[in-house]
């Protein structure tokens, strides 16, 4: 409300894959054609279609404020492809989304995968690398997620709590990301796994991480950008299918049958409680086992299946047996359970409180391995 925001009347039409953005300054920094946005215009409609929308679509919208984003009130898609100087179709020529469900989702996709199906198929890309990371160099049409400080629930007293769905909502749909999207994330272990397991938590079965990050998609002579325009933000819906199974709290670990295996993701000096994070008690939680986060990596990347496989048998852990997994504030141990995940085990759950809480909580029990 302290900024004073205009609208661009020019639609920058991006061709495949990007995404059609609308051009936004603020103040001074923008001055020709532009139309503010204050208390009398609460919305600006666009006499023309937005076209390259992900190759196939014509996209309709009146743009407005919600929430804090630049939003389409009001979006039409078309399966037609049409060229650019082609008339859209009316509203009634429009034809419902459908949602393709034989598609198979890997956890893991690749550069090559990603070249290929970019313009085929509903594709955002996520990257959750920092901002600065961003600017520098990342794949056109990516839009970039704050997720520290995003999905991150700030009014929880336990630190790195996820947001309730209804926010979490709100989020993707800025995002783009509606529920026939298949979700592409772009950054480093945890959190391209933190931000999968959200997705896959509530509901959003559509979600890969891209195998070596931007570095490799670089390296394979992927186009690159380092255009940092705000993406033109729709509301389209993202359904929240609550999967309570992927979460669990203090009181269901504690519970837990003894058929549930628990894997601590921290480093042996902080499981073993020779050292202390924060003001929380050392040690862990009684009938964990520990896999450090650092042994399913290699030079950042994760290790292959065969070697994921081994590491979890050498700590004891069947990798088909359910499974929860925690750490200090849920993030490394994200890594576990998509590790567990791409070997085949769906019976996955993440301590979100993870030792943030136990380890706070004097009437939780805690062990010590060393005096």
């Amino acid at each position: 409300p302290d900024l004073e925001m205009f609208v661009c009347p020019t639609i920058r039409v991006c061709p495949p894959p990007h995404v059609p953005r609308v051009a936004v300054g603020l103040g001074p920094s923008c001055q020709q054609n532009h139309r503010p946005l204050n208390e009398d215009l609460k919305s600006l409609d666009l006499p023309l279609p937005l076209r390259g929308f992900s190759g196939r679509r014509s996209f309709f919208a009146a743009i407005a404020i919600s929430g804090g984003f630049l939003v389409a009130r009001q979006s039409f898609f078309s399966v037609r492809g049409r060229g650019f100087g082609e008339k859209a179709a009316a509203p009634q020529d429009v034809q419902p989304f459908q949602i393709n469900a034989s598609l198979h989702v890997d956890p893991v996709v690749s550069t090559d995968w990603l070249k290929r199906t970019l313009g085929e198929i509903d594709v955002v890309v996520l990257d959750v690398r920092s901002f600065d990371d961003f600017a520098k160099g990342h794949i056109p049409g990516a839009t970039h997620l704050n997720w520290t400080l995003d999905i991150v629930d700030q009014d929880n007293a336990i630190p790195n709590m996820l947001v309730d769905g209804e926010k979490f909502a709100t989020i993707m749909q800025s995002h783009g990301i509606n529920d026939g999207i298949w979700v592409v994330l772009v950054g480093d272990f945890p959190q391209v796994t933190r931000v999968w397991w959200a997705l896959k938590r509530y509901g959003h079965d559509r979600v890969s991480v891209l195998d070596g990050s931007y570095r490799k998609w670089a390296e394979s002579g992927g186009e690159s950008s380092s255009d940092t325009w705000p993406d033109l933000k729709f509301q389209a819906p993202f359904t929240i299918r609550d999967k309570d199974s992927l979460v669990v709290d203090a009181e269901q670990v504690l519970k837990r049958e003894s058929t549930v295996q628990l894997i601590d993701s921290r480093e042996p000096g902080v499981f073993e409680g020779k050292v202390q994070v924060g003001n929380t008690r050392p040690g862990h939680i009684p009938g964990a086992v520990n896999v450090p986060t650092s042994r399913l990596l290699h030079n950042g990347a994760l290790k292959s299946n065969e070697e994921l496989k081994s590491v979890f048998e050498d700590a004891g852990v069947v990798v088909d047996k359910p499974t929860i997994a925690y750490c200090n504030q849920a993030n490394m141990a994200s890594v576990a359970i998509f590790a567990l995940y791409k070997l085949g085990n769906t019976h996955v759950s993440l301590y979100d409180g993870s030792w943030a809480e136990w380890g706070s909580r004097e009437e939780l029990p805690a062990e010590r391995t060393s005096p």
